[in-house]
């Protein structure tokens, strides 16, 4: 009876053996991999095979907001860009893991932009949950006893889509208009990333003010007064009631310090944020840079 046993240890020993060195085997195929080249032309070159698979212009494109209520709408194709995303999603991730791991100003752009649309595409999945969620009962409507019957729509998953696309599409901002800076892509690769760029611009002056009204958040800019005491028209208009207001970045702002004027001082702008976060964005109230305003 002991033989048998011994026979089955045996065999499991051999069982395990050749496991492990199946496993050996696995490790050193990968480990003799070629790895991805990391220099900046390469990263570059990675990007731009990238760049005709993404998105072309990711939701939410335009935003409405309804008055009457805390909430809006707005448009752009969710489902169909988070599964384009989805198709190169490992794709970019090694490129992000790549770039973060480079030095020099393109490797860290090009991380800025290829973890912008891994957190797109995370943005983009929950906003289709929200969108695919079960409508099919009527708004507003209640029994004969004043219950509910209607569904509740997911907003939970809407905002949450909503914060991320919007960390996303900062991502964006500063890494394609890093690369547009940095000038060094070869003439096509460099129009689609200054292209983006623009496009990012777009989306900070004009979107994401209102996806921040649409969620309740702060506005992206402050009224500040330049200056007090002052008027155009001394005799006319009273002195007390006149100021030089301007907007100003909010978080810029918040950075300078209440002594901080504006962001066009140089000393007070800050040199890791890119040119385009002091352009006037749509939760500036028609208010002209400097306006003298009077009469209060």
């Amino acid at each position: 009876m002991v033989a048998p046993r011994r026979r089955v240890l045996a065999l499991a020993a051999v069982i395990v053996a050749s496991l492990c060195i199946g496993a050996t085997v696995a490790v050193a195929q990968q480990d003799d991999a070629p790895a991805a080249a990391t220099g900046d032309d390469a990263l570059l070159e990675r990007l731009d095979e990238l760049e005709a698979t993404l998105p072309t212009d990711p939701a939410p494109t335009t935003v409405t907001i309804d008055d009457e209520e805390t909430w809006g709408s707005f448009e752009g194709d969710v489902t169909g860009a988070a599964a384009i995303l989805g198709t190169v999603e490992p794709d970019l991730l090694s490129l992000y893991v790549d770039a973060d791991d480079a030095d020099g100003v393109v490797a860290e752009a090009v991380a800025e932009v290829a973890r912008g649309w891994l957190d797109l595409k995370q943005g983009l999945d929950q906003l289709a949950v929200w969108e695919a969620a079960d409508l099919t009962f009527p708004i507003d409507a209640s029994d004969d006893d004043d219950v509910a019957t209607d569904a509740d729509e997911l907003r939970g998953r809407a905002e949450a889509g909503l914060r991320l696309v919007l960390d996303a599409r900062q991502r964006h901002l500063v890494g394609y208009t890093a690369l547009r800076a940095a000038g060094v892509a070869d003439a096509e690769p460099q129009s689609r990333f200054d292209s983006r760029a623009a496009q990012a611009e777009v989306f900070d002056q004009d979107v994401r003010p209102l996806v921040h009204r649409f969620l309740s958040l702060r506005t992206t800019q402050v009224i500040v007064p330049v200056d007090r005491f002052e008027t155009s028209a001394p005799g006319v208009n009273a002195r007390a009631r006149s100021m030089t207001l301007t907007c100003v970045d909010r978080d810029t702002y918040l950075e300078a310090g209440p002594d901080g004027a504006t962001t066009t001082d140089p000393e007070l702008a800050d040199p890791d944020l890119p040119p385009t976060i002091t352009a006037p964005r749509a939760d500036c109230p028609d208010l002209p840079v400097e306006q003298d305003v009077a009469g209060g």
